[in-house]
């Protein structure tokens, strides 16, 4: 009798030592990648919804943001591919290295901006990737050049800097010009030592790269608008209880929403910087580089929810 209340008090104490084991847990950590400065607009964005959901999950769900500047989107799709806990700001079309099928997302809808993410959603959720959030803001690419361009037939004969974006290569080739794949880091000095004329890519890039430095003329010309989605593995997040999976989505969308807010000031401030700089604005009064078309005026909180038929959850 004796021996049994001393072996159950044992096992009351191993039990008490072992609790505070669960809580000691460690939490569920992602890493996001996108192209953008460790400091700016796309690192504001993810610091935001990194906070958000620590806050919300109280700690269990972890966006590793800070480490981003060591991989790049192609490593990052590649891991997402593997199944890995990244999440990473992609152009569309995937490229042909990660989607087994990638020649059925090779030609954008011509529908407007809700049927083509829905299109790109379905079709990547049967590649094994899932939209975790659509990519609103700043989404129409302009040029910077060394001389005026005034249409998009202008960039005919140049040499120029883009990504590696299918459709923005394509776009380039069809206008007759030289499209040079460079990292947003690289277009700088190749403006600077003249190997290549001109760059195309979104405002907030070319501001956070410094591209202005060295070309001084910014055209909005009317090129095909960039899709960029918040992507990654329907295995790993799979792997996430429905609702871990839920908190992800209703906290990107938050930071979606946050993401338009800090647009518009963001946007206005660089554009005063570059006015001071010296660089001259071609054709932005007929049209605007932060994809306002689809916004209209304020912020629309509908943009960023993901549709409904390729939802976080299964």
């Amino acid at each position: 009798m004796q021996k049994n209340k001393i072996l159950g008090n044992w096992v009351h104490i191993l039990c008490l030592a072992c609790a505070p084991l669960a809580a000691w847990a460690a939490p569920t950590e992602i890493t996001i990648v996108h192209d953008g400065k460790s400091n700016g607009f796309d690192s504001k964005v993810v610091k935001y919804w990194a906070d958000l959901l620590k806050e919300r999950s109280a700690g269990d769900l972890v966006l590793r943001y800070e480490a981003k500047a060591n991989q790049t989107t192609e490593q990052a799709l590649a891991d997402i591919a593997e199944d890995k806990n990244v999440l990473a700001l992609v152009a569309l079309p995937v490229l042909a290295n990660y989607a087994a099928n990638h020649e059925m997302m090779s030609v954008l809808p011509t529908a407007g901006s809700d049927t083509l993410f829905t299109a790109y959603s379905q079709a990547l959720r049967d590649q094994g990737m899932r939209v975790v959030m659509n990519n609103y803001y700043n989404s129409e690419p302009l040029f910077l050049a060394k001389k005026p361009l005034y249409n998009v037939r202008d960039v005919a004969g140049l040499r120029i800097a883009t990504s590696n974006d299918p459709i923005q290569q394509k776009l380039l080739d069809d206008q007759k010009a030289s499209a040079i794949v460079l990292k947003p880091d690289e277009v700088s000095a190749a403006l600077t030592y003249g190997t290549v004329d001109g760059a195309e890519g979104d405002l907030f890039t070319l501001y956070e790269h410094d591209w202005y430095e060295p070309a001084k003329y910014l055209s909005a010309i009317g090129a095909t608008s960039t899709i960029r989605v918040w992507l990654g593995s329907e295995t790993f997040l799979n792997g996430l209880s429905p609702a871990e999976q839920e908190l992800l989505a209703s906290t990107a969308q938050e930071a979606g929403i946050y993401s338009q807010e800090l647009a518009e000031k963001y946007t206005a401030d660089i554009k005063q910087t570059l006015q001071g700089e010296g660089v001259q604005f071609i054709g932005f009064d007929a049209r605007s580089s932060v994809m306002g078309d689809e916004r209209g005026s304020g912020v629309n909180k509908d943009l960023y929810r993901v549709p409904a038929a390729t939802t976080m959850t299964p």
